[in-house]
């Protein structure tokens, strides 16, 4: 299947790509309706950084009430090594991403629907500059305590997607179809 080229998104895929590769901590929230490109706007934005290491987290309804699923899923081996200890958990998480290559990001896709406990933890990964984290999130959803700490803490940006102009959809079709449409 051919890949649709991204138009009329220039500055926030910019935007992603240099907050990712910046020192220090670095979250971001793309907001936006659904199926406005989220998910395809950040997709673009970190293959467009060299030799990151990113790690995908989808977040579902059901992840919601099943702590550190969403822990589980991005580090299995950090919740096979640990037993039940929250605290013991959280540490091994925090080293084994510390020892990640370099530039490290996490990505959760559907933040809302992230597990709290999870998201705490990527809370403290961010917070101690061991990864930038990007999550996406649909206009209208509540938007998780841990996300809106990191706020908080000065280390969120959030991103607000609009809908393409008449002119950026003129433009996608004749990229996507090969000519004037």
């Amino acid at each position: 299947m051919r890949e649709w080229p991204i138009v009329g998104r220039d500055d926030p895929t910019g935007l992603i790509a240099g907050l990712v590769t910046a020192a220090g901590p670095t979250a971001v929230l793309v907001r936006g309706a659904a199926g406005i490109g989220k998910s395809c706007l950040v997709e673009r934005a970190l293959g467009a950084v060299v030799d990151a290491n990113v790690l995908r987290l989808r977040a579902g309804p059901s992840m919601k009430t099943s702590p550190y699923e969403g822990l589980s899923l991005l580090f299995p081996e950090v919740m096979l090594a640990t037993t039940g200890d929250r605290l013991g958990l959280v540490q091994a998480a925090l080293e084994h991403v510390g020892a990640l290559p370099s530039p490290s990001v996490i990505w959760v896709d559907d933040v809302p629907d992230a597990d709290p406990e999870t998201l705490v933890v990527l809370f403290h990964v961010v917070t101690n500059g061991l990864a930038s984290l990007i999550m996406t999130a649909r206009d209208g959803e509540s938007i998780p305590t841990a996300v809106l700490a990191l706020a908080e803490e000065g280390v969120l940006e959030t991103l607000q997607l609009g809908p393409l102009t008449e002119a950026d959809v003129e433009l996608l079709l004749e990229r996507a179809l090969g000519g004037r449409v």
